[in-house]
């Protein structure tokens, strides 16, 4: 999430924007206090700390309020039902593939090794946290459509991508 804000401010200095005003409004503080605290969740997963993952559906609920916020003060209808059209496809996409692997989303690290985040062990105890992310493999349908895209201290799948564009377009 923390990227799509910050380059969401990249290509708004890009396109010569001031970005000041912006910082005015304490609606946008919420979100770099939710960016911050989902950075903190991922970093503490890179520590160990597993049991932080049944805390990731409050910071659903709180992303969804935060936006939902921001749209409505703002009058930014037309990114918000964008972002929301994102969101669908987005969770679609996401459920196509777990439907494909038995309600399971399959998870490819690369990067997340050399950095530490996760180790080969860490999916052997996966199921006790985590009862949605498996280790992706060979066999693994719709590949393409799993987490795939590795970040070194998160990994998104196409699909959140797309649930996440609403942080760029409401920001932008």
């Amino acid at each position: 999430m923390i990227e799509a804000f910050l380059l969401a401010l990249l290509v708004a200095k890009i396109r010569k924007y001031r970005l000041a005003p912006l910082f005015r409004e304490w609606p946008v503080y919420l979100v770099i206090i939710l960016a911050l605290i989902h950075l903190y969740m991922n970093f503490s997963i890179f520590q160990g700390n597993m049991d932080i993952i049944k805390y990731s559906s409050v910071i659903r609920i709180a992303f969804a309020l935060i936006f939902g916020i921001l749209i409505f003060k703002y009058n930014l209808y037309k990114a918000g039902f964008l972002g929301v059209a994102f969101i669908a496809l987005g969770g679609i996409l996401n459920n196509i593939v777990m439907k494909a692997n038995g309600g399971r989303m399959p998870v490819f690290p690369s990067i997340s090794y050399i950095t530490g985040y996760i180790n080969p062990e860490t999916f052997k105890n996966m199921e006790k946290y985590d009862d949605i992310h498996i280790q992706g493999s060979s066999s693994t349908k719709l590949a393409i459509l799993a987490d795939k895209i590795d970040l070194g201290y998160t990994m998104l799948s196409i699909g959140d991508v797309f649930i996440v564009s609403i942080v760029f377009l409401t920001i932008y």
